[in-house]
């Protein structure tokens, strides 16, 4: 089943659910006075200004299936939400928190968003506000304001909290039939009153010509004389009225949608639909409102307000059609741990992304892949003019880590679908001409620089496709290694073609057992400088050794600085849940000891081939200024195998040492 379909059911489901009003929920006691059952917040709603995104119910500055979830049950009664949190799950700013809110919430976290919804952008929960009211003629009803919930819209496009779409914002019902109002942040300085409706653009369409709507009106006050209603002029027009007035007709509003535009005037207004232009009742005339007769009112306005005629769409020639651009077929070797009960859902296959170029997805994860040859291999044919694409296992985990179902979700990194240049990629010094017929293979063993988060992230490399599941870095099968699996180890790959063209020395770690606690099962090497010299840190997977916690590495001769490290990256926040799992040691010389300089090595040495790095448990781990990462210190050993070693290089000339790591200054003492 796909997202579309799910969502489908959902939506279904919701919609039985009865609409219940946001104040059904509101209680008079304080935030800390209500059980938080859903979320741990405990911000108080007497705070100045509080800023969030509408729909992020739990306030945890995201918008995700959880709030949906929250607004369900509160409507279900099943838990309740406080005043704080009913104002930011009030998705569409109506007043009320229903079904339509946790509807929108669904559509906004899979992409499908509402016509008129403000889900997702970022609101004040509670700025200083005027309140407006408008009396909507009667005429302003029709079939498609039926559709809206026979409505007044508001509109503003600057100062606080401004709408991101026509028609605005659902005003809230009066005191009596016709009136509504809307409380408007203070710094909004022009508002619209509509019916609700969007006409659209399109004058070949009905409802554009049943759109109707005022003129910009002036939100902040009369200066004296502006009005002739208010000679003295006005403070503001807070708890004041809009009537509209149809001689004031503005005609059609030609650049900003092409609805019908009235005119009229603010009064202040007494309740019970009464209104005048004095504060205080009876000081003036006192004014109810009462249904127009357009057409005595407003001859201006023509037939074509109340019965308007939508002339006939004129045929249009057919736009002849680009050429496509062709395409390349592209290969995956999906690995066999990407498939779950979840991927048994959309049929077990992989699936294929891009968001630009010729015939550009419209939803994640893309579309399905057509199997390949043998089991394991998928193949699409893409345009051309795409750059680059996604492989994944054809499942939508969603946004939220702690679904269920978040962790089924695999996918590659971004994956440029050019060429390569020459000497961009190890494997192909000459450059390729393109990706045409080449196969991408992950290596399991890498992983997205920086990416924490989204472990389920892979990379890997292009190979030529021979077929049968074979693969390798020459066009002709044969000439390069013959590679075949659902995923390959890059490094070795590397070594393999480098093989003889580097002079290597090897070196050994044991790696100390609190290195375990990030509970990354390797040790990776890192140098900066001479031949392979690491780009990005935590630089190479080293290999495992002859025993449990041995790893080695053969490095080229001119590197003179290693470091041993967890193959892992904390990243410099010490703030960061990951700062303190990345483990590592300090630089490492790697050339020789001077006679004298080692007081293990009072002859020195000739270079530490074969040696082994072990550090010292009593010698307190620092802080390096450089990066802030936890630095460990040790000796190097010459290493015996079997995870012994000790300070010479015949087995049995000194103490035969074991273990992960090693007190130098209890060792010194006894020799």
């Amino acid at each position: 089943m796909n997202l579309k379909r799910i969502l489908s059911v959902i939506i279904v489901a919701l919609m039985a659910l009865p609409i219940v009003p946001m104040n059904a929920f509101a209680t008079d006691a304080q935030v800390g006075d209500t059980e938080l059952t859903d979320t741990e917040t405990t911000a108080s709603v007497d705070e100045a200004l509080i800023e969030h995104l509408l729909g992020d119910t739990d306030l945890n500055d995201t918008v995700n299936v959880r709030d949906a979830t929250m607004i369900q049950k509160c409507i279900a009664g099943i838990s309740t939400l406080q005043d704080l949190q009913l104002v930011f799950a009030d998705g569409d700013r109506n007043g009320d928190v229903n079904v339509r809110d946790a509807t929108a919430v669904q559509k906004f976290v899979a992409g499908l968003l509402p016509e008129m919804s403000s889900v997702g952008r970022p609101f004040v929960a509670n700025p200083e506000t005027y309140r407006y009211y408008f009396y909507m003629p009667e005429s302003w009803y029709n079939d498609y304001t039926a559709k809206t919930g026979n409505t007044a819209g508001i509109y503003w496009w600057d100062g606080t909290n401004s709408c991101d779409s026509w028609p605005g914002i659902p005003a809230k019902k009066g005191d009596v039939e016709g009136v509504y109002y809307y409380d408007v942040p203070k710094d909004v300085s022009v508002v619209i009153w509509n019916n609700y409706v969007d006409g659209g653009s399109d004058i070949y369409e009905e409802k554009y010509y049943y759109s109707q709507q005022t003129i910009n009106i002036g939100s902040e006050y009369y200066d004296p004389d502006e009005s002739e209603n208010y000679p003295e002029g006005t403070e503001n027009f807070d708890n004041m009225i809009y009537i509209v007035d149809y001689n004031a007709y503005a005609g059609w509003s030609g650049s900003c949608g092409g609805h019908h535009r009235f005119g009229g005037e603010w009064y202040y207004y007494y309740g019970n639909g009464e209104y005048g232009t004095a504060k205080i009742k009876g000081e003036s005339e006192v004014l109810t409102y009462r249904a127009m007769n357009v057409e005595e009112v407003c001859p201006s306005c023509g037939n074509s307000y109340i019965n308007p005629t939508v002339p006939e769409r004129p045929p249009v020639e057919p736009e002849p059609e680009k050429p496509h651009p062709g395409t390349n077929r592209y290969y995956f070797y999906m690995p066999e741990d990407w498939l779950n009960e979840s991927t048994a859902t959309t049929g077990n296959t992989a699936g294929i992304y891009w968001w630009e170029g010729t015939d550009a997805c419209d939803y994640w994860p893309g579309v399905p892949a057509n199997k390949g040859d043998v089991e394991g291999i998928y193949y699409y044919d893409v345009p051309k003019d795409v750059t680059a694409i996604i492989w994944n296992n054809f499942f939508d985990g969603g946004a939220d880590p702690s679904a269920s179902y978040y962790d089924d979700a695999h996918h590659t990194i971004e994956i440029g679908t050019e060429f390569y240049y020459a000497d961009e990629s190890d494997f192909y010094p000459e450059g390729t001409e393109n990706f045409d017929n080449m196969i991408y293979v992950i290596d399991p063993d890498l992983y997205p620089w920086g990416d924490f988060e989204h472990v389920n992230r892979s990379v890997g490399e292009w190979f030529y496709y021979y077929g049968g599941g074979e693969y390798g870095t020459a066009k002709v099968k044969g000439e390069s290694k013959l590679l075949a699996g659902d995923t390959v180890d890059l490094e070795s790959l590397r070594e393999d073609n480098a093989a003889g063209s580097v002079q290597t020395r090897r070196y050994y770690f044991y790696r100390p057992q609190e290195w375990n606690k990030a509970e990354i099962d390797t040790v990776g090497i890192y140098w900066w400088d001479g031949t392979g010299a690491q780009d990005e840190w935590p630089g190479l997977k080293a290999k495992k050794g002859d025993v449990e916690g041995v790893y080695y590495y053969d490095v080229p001769v001119d590197v003179t600085t290693i470091i041993w490290n967890n193959y892992f990256d904390g990243g410099f926040d010490p703030e960061a849940p990951h700062y303190r799992d990345h483990l590592q040691t300090r630089n490492i010389a790697t050339e020789w000891y001077d006679p004298g300089e080692s007081d293990f090595y009072p002859d020195g040495t000739r270079n530490f081939d074969g040696m082994i790095y072990v550090t010292d448990p009593d010698i307190v781990p620092w802080w390096s200024d450089y990066n802030g990462r936890y630095t460990y210190v040790g000796e190097w050993f010459y290493y015996y195998g079997d995870g012994e070693y000790g300070t010479t290089k015949v087995k049995g000339e000194s103490e035969v040492l074991t273990g992960d790591s090693i007190v130098l200054e209890d060792f010194l003492a006894r020799n």
